[in-house]
């Protein structure tokens, strides 16, 4: 940058110092410089002036007053620098050339700014795309596995009236039910219905033998009633015995009846282990 000062006729070196002082000082402010280096043309300028000048500003550039094999006067530069900006047709002039150009400007970089910019901008769309994308299809994904999951509720659960929110929850629930009314029955290697059967296949069609209570628990089954005689507890107790699912057959208890027509009779049966032999 530059600056105009213009001298008052009789004023001396050292005011006019003064005011280059000043706007020196804006001219660092502006730059946001500590220093600048200062070159003076002009027609006031003599050697009382550089040298006041020097007493407080240090950065004084001696001025190159030669072009080519011609000298010429200080106070003739301004004059030749405004006729060559005029010729040119500008309406700025540039000062900061040579070994004061401006080496921080990223101008000469520009297209390849622009370049890596547009690169970066496109990176990002793809990545945007992509993610998008794969968002989407999971999103479908999901979607449709809700549908057969809400079909598979309708079919397993018929008799229910409206499809809860949480198809899933409530499913896991319903399964945690029967896994518990599954473990109360006795699990799945000895099921009470089972038992129940087997006892029923071995009494005879015409059998006038009386269950009356059938106890169930993981180890063993109590069974209590009445036979006609002895022998029918017997052969009982030896049927049941023949079966695969029990280990042993006891009967803990046969007695008359105060009538004497019955026997009432308890039979324990313990269930057959797991890969054990009868």
């Amino acid at each position: 940058s530059h600056r105009i000062v213009m001298r008052e006729p009789g004023q001396d070196a050292e005011a006019t110092a003064s005011r280059l002082h000043r706007d020196i000082v804006s001219l660092q402010k502006a730059a946001g410089l500590n220093e600048l280096p200062l070159i003076m043309i002009g027609s006031p300028l003599n050697d009382e002036l550089p040298q006041a000048l020097m007493q407080g500003y240090s950065n004084t550039l001696p001025l190159d007053e030669t072009i080519g094999e011609a000298t010429i006067s200080a106070e003739f530069l301004p004059a030749l620098a405004l006729a060559n900006l005029a010729r040119s047709g500008r309406n700025t002039l540039n000062l900061r050339q040579g070994k004061f150009a401006y080496r921080g400007s990223l101008l000469p970089f520009r297209k390849q700014l622009i370049a890596a910019a547009m690169l970066i901008v496109l990176t990002s769309l793809g990545l945007i795309g992509g993610a998008w994308f794969s968002y989407a299809r999971k999103a479908t994904a999901v979607d449709q596995l809700q549908l057969q999951i809400e079909q598979i509720y309708r079919q397993t659960f018929p008799q229910s009236a409206e499809t809860p929110k949480d198809v899933l929850l409530h499913m896991t629930s319903r399964l945690n039910e029967l896994r518990n009314k599954n473990r109360l029955l006795g699990g799945a290697d000895n099921p009470p219905l089972s038992i129940l059967e087997a006892v029923t296949r071995v009494l005879p069609a015409d059998s006038t033998i009386a269950i009356r209570e059938f106890i169930y628990d993981r180890n063993e089954v109590r069974l209590a009633g009445r036979a006609p005689s002895f022998d029918a507890v017997d052969q009982l107790a030896a049927k049941l015995d023949q079966r695969n699912l029990f280990a042993d057959t006891r009967i803990s208890d046969a007695k008359m009846t105060l009538d004497g027509k019955e026997v009432e009779f308890r039979v324990e049966l313990d269930f057959q282990k797991t890969g054990g032999e009868k």
